[in-house]
């Protein structure tokens, strides 16, 4: 298991040089964050020399080597100078340089054109979302014996493979385990699921990274948690060495299902094949790339004003139609005649720049309006799927088209129809169903396990059931208001209250 964990801070003292330059040594100081890697040098690679200016362009270095105190072969990829200064003492002129990077490997020295074998990606939740339980637990009571002794066993789990040829790659999905174990003090063993990316041939981290990002989505949309990797591994081209990467990437909370109940949509909730459900996601998410991964941000945003969740998940809505459907009212041609029309039309006492406006609006006349759009993608959902997303109504409510428009127009006319406060947050709740299920049928997920999905258990699931509850029993009083308890008082009669301990006082 990998030991450096992609949330945790850590700094290493540490000497570094050019690769093309290794005679050149300098000392400096490491330090990993999440969002950021710096690099402080006490001296610079590039002495200055000449003018110094605001518009110099910014050195880059592709690749720096460096050896840490602990013993570690260290690489900084895509580096770049931040900063250098000038100092002058006792000591002489010193130019202290900065670097930063958003890419470090631990463990080997690569090139900067270096490609790998595979990336392994470590992510808490994927063990129990997958079924894998590399622990087995068991309780045993000797005969003649009051005690029970408790035998705990890790299993090795055999991994399980994809096979994408779209990306001529093969996935492979599996569960390990790491334990500390005192056993003067305690016993403590962490199961963790991973992710192996296994190209045809080796690859940059630019490919191994657009493929993760897509299997990211995949999982983000089927567990209904943010469902990051905690830690990386890479395997190089020229030998079977393992080393760790670290990446910043966008904070995110790691997984907090343990449990396979838990998510939103399980493993065992579809009947379609691991294998075939990723193989359906590689063929179709190209078509809708960029929206899934608004979706997978907006999703695992937290502290989001409603307002711009809204309008963030209207815009993966309508990204979704636009990568899948044509999205006109009439073909081309058709069109070209009445667009010809409506220029020619257009009086020419007008000014140049309200023509041109006018021009512009006739030029994307003939795309589909947002309220069209919604319909169809909830055309795609079913009866029992929509009664679920959408409320009694099972139509795309109109409310949601008009706040959308307020919010980007601002015309006021709208502004009786805009939702806002408890509405607006009801609205955000049934929209996530909503990206959820349309994500769902691209990899072939059928209507009806998407209803199981969505009145199952799951906190995701639990959201928008008290929502349709209170709801529907608004619309129609004689429907279940969703009672968690009720609590009966009795009056208290002469007798009772007479019965009733009076309150002590301790002698002083």
């Amino acid at each position: 298991m990998p030991r450096l964990p992609l949330h945790e801070e850590f700094t290493r003292h540490s000497e570094w040089y050019q690769p093309d330059r290794p005679h050149i040594h300098v000392p400096g100081s490491l330090a990993f964050s999440p969002d950021h890697i710096r690099l402080d040098l006490n001296d610079a690679f590039s002495a200055i020399d000449g003018d110094v200016s605001i518009a110099d362009p910014v050195t880059t270095y592709p690749a720096l080597h460096g050896a840490s105190t602990k013993g570690e072969l260290l690489t900084l990829l895509r580096a770049a100078r931040a900063s250098v200064g000038l100092s002058f003492g006792p000591a002489g002129v010193r130019q202290p340089e900065t670097v930063t990077s958003s890419w470090l490997v631990v463990g080997a020295h690569v090139r900067a054109d270096e490609t790998y074998r595979s990336l392994t990606f470590f992510i808490p939740g994927l063990a129990a979302w997958l079924g894998q339980t590399p622990i087995n637990c068991s309780y045993v009571h000797a005969e003649g014996e009051q005690a029970y002794s408790e035998h705990i066993v890790r299993t090795p789990q055999k991994p399980e493979a994809t096979r994408v040829d779209t990306s001529s790659m093969t996935v492979r999905w599996g569960a390990g385990t790491s334990s500390s174990i005192n056993v003067f003090e305690r016993v403590h063993i962490d199961v963790l699921g991973w992710i192996e990316i296994v190209p045809d041939h080796p690859q940059s981290l630019e490919w191994f990274f657009e493929q993760y990002e897509k299997l990211s989505a995949m999982l983000t949309i089927l567990a209904g948690d943010s469902i990051p990797a905690e830690s990386i591994t890479l395997r190089l081209t020229d030998s079977d060495y393992s080393a760790e990467l670290l990446v910043c990437m966008k904070p995110a909370k790691y997984c907090r299902l343990r449990h396979p109940g838990d998510f939103y949509f399980p493993r065992n909730f579809t009947k379609i094949p691991l294998s075939e459900l990723v193989q359906r996601w590689f063929q179709e998410i190209d078509s809708v790339l960029v929206p899934s991964q608004l979706a997978v941000s907006t999703l695992n945003s937290s502290g989001l004003w409603l307002h711009v969740k809204f309008l963030s998940l209207i815009q993966v809505l309508e990204g979704f139609h636009r990568g899948r459907f044509a999205g006109e009212y009439l073909d081309a041609e058709a069109y070209d005649a009445i667009k010809a029309a409506l220029n020619s039309a257009l009086p020419k006492t007008l000014a140049s720049d309200h023509k041109d406006s006018l021009r512009s609006r006739i030029r994307y006349g003939n795309q589909l309006s947002l309220s069209r759009r919604l319909t169809e993608l909830a055309s795609l959902l079913g009866d029992d799927v929509s009664i679920r997303v959408f409320g009694v109504s099972t139509k795309i409510p109109r409310a949601w088209i008009d706040t959308r428009n307020y919010f980007t127009h601002w015309d006021k006319d709208l502004l009786s129809n805009t939702l806002e406060g408890q509405a607006l947050y009801n609205a955000t709740v049934r929209m996530e169903h909503f990206v959820r299920a349309l994500f769902l049928t691209l990899s072939g997920v059928e209507c009806t396990e998407i209803t199981k999905a969505i009145d199952h258990t799951s906190q995701c699931a639990q959201q928008l059931a008290q929502v349709n509850i209170i709801e529907r029993h608004k619309a129609d009083p004689s429907q279940p208001k969703g009672t968690l308890y009720t609590v009966r008082t009795k009056p208290v009669t002469d007798n009772q209250q007479s019965q009733k301990p009076e309150r002590s006082i301790p002698p002083e």
